[in-house]
């Protein structure tokens, strides 16, 4: 498979995982998660991570542990899709940043390990601390990430139409 193709793929695959996502974590909001999922990742304190989850009930609960799941699958499409775009624009700097995103990878499956100990009961106040140093970090090279291949894609094509 090329790279292209490679590419093109896990693309698809990230978008279509984000997606779900998305339409899972949409139910999970509520006054108390009013971002949903992220109102866990951001949970600072055992406390705040105990009133997040007990303001799901198990319909809630159900979607939270499948969303944890499939979350460990959007690790893995995502940054390949971002590591390729990245590569392919060459720069030092987009060589950094596949190193930021393996990084990055690390602490988002370390968090959703933890998460996913939260969902079955496991919860303590060391694990709430690291959920949200990992998420912290995941988001913070997310964006990164996308504002770099954004920014860089955007100057390609904007010297290919100057240049005619």
């Amino acid at each position: 498979m090329s790279t292209r193709a490679l590419f093109l793929v896990s693309l698809a695959a990230t978008v279509t995982i984000m997606t779900a996502l998305a339409k899972l974590n949409e139910p999970l909001r509520n006054g108390i998660a009013t971002g949903g999922v992220t109102s866990l990742e951001l949970a600072r304190t055992l406390d705040r991570q105990t009133e997040v989850l007990a303001s799901w009930k198990e319909p809630e609960l159900l979607r939270l542990a499948f969303s944890v799941g499939l979350d460990f699958l959007c690790v893995l499409a995502f940054i390949l899709t971002m590591a390729l775009a990245c590569a392919w624009i060459g720069a030092r700097v987009g060589r950094v940043m596949v190193y930021g995103l393996l990084i990055m990878g690390v602490f988002w499956t370390v968090q959703n390990v933890l998460l996913a100990e939260v969902v079955f009961g496991r919860q303590s106040a060391v694990a709430a601390q690291m959920i949200y140093c990992c998420a912290l970090l995941k988001f913070t090279v997310m964006g990164a990430s996308v504002v770099y291949v954004t920014l860089a894609w955007g100057m390609v094509l904007a010297r290919s139409l100057f240049q005619r």
